[in-house]
């Protein structure tokens, strides 16, 4: 267990940092190890992280069915620590495709999940994330960036530099997209 923890750590040291290439070979990594030594709930995060990759290279279908296997997974053990930020991502994965359906359900279901269980951690990416979900459903730009402002100060209460310098660096590259134009994808 404790390589499998190492390893998803690792791997989601390199989701946060869109290190899409090594996340792919830690995530393959944890799978290949968890079902060798029958670890399901290793399994289900080494899914989580392998299709986050895969989406990123290319392949949504396959990114989005091993992230959603991945949950899966996960919950058939019982555990349910950490399903707020595999609900996150797998919205953002929707987000990325553009099926704002399911990403709202997914978000929700993250929402639903942090408050019954008390899982803060990924507060502010959910809240980062509903201000997407905002932007691809055409919402007013007042309302994107008061989600965006919620999110920044959910990670500043939290203390997570990270969430809060990622909410900030969306910030810059909206500013910029506005002027040239371009979107850009965060």
């Amino acid at each position: 267990h404790s390589l499998a923890f190492a390893l998803v750590s690792s791997g989601l040291v390199y989701v946060f940092q869109g290190g899409v290439e090594r996340a792919h070979a830690l995530g393959e990594e944890v799978i290949a190890l968890a079902a060798q030594h029958g670890m399901p709930q290793w399994l289900g995060f080494g899914q989580e992280i392998t299709g986050w990759a895969t989406l990123r290279q290319g392949d949504a279908t396959a990114g989005i069915r091993l992230q959603e296997d991945g949950l899966r997974y996960l919950v058939a053990t019982g555990a349910r620590t950490h399903l707020s930020r595999m609900l996150a991502n797998l919205a953002e994965s929707y987000l990325l495709v553009g099926d704002a359906a399911r990403a709202r359900t997914h978000l929700t279901a993250a929402l639903e999940h942090r408050q019954r269980h008390g899982e803060h951690y990924y507060a502010a990416e959910v809240l980062r994330l509903q201000a997407r979900l905002l932007e691809l459903e055409g919402a007013a730009p007042d309302q994107i960036e008061a989600s965006l402002t919620r999110a920044l100060e959910t990670a500043r209460q939290h203390q997570a530099g990270l969430l809060a310098l990622r909410r900030l660096i969306e910030s810059l590259a909206a500013e910029v997209s506005d002027a040239d134009g371009v979107y850009m994808v965060p």
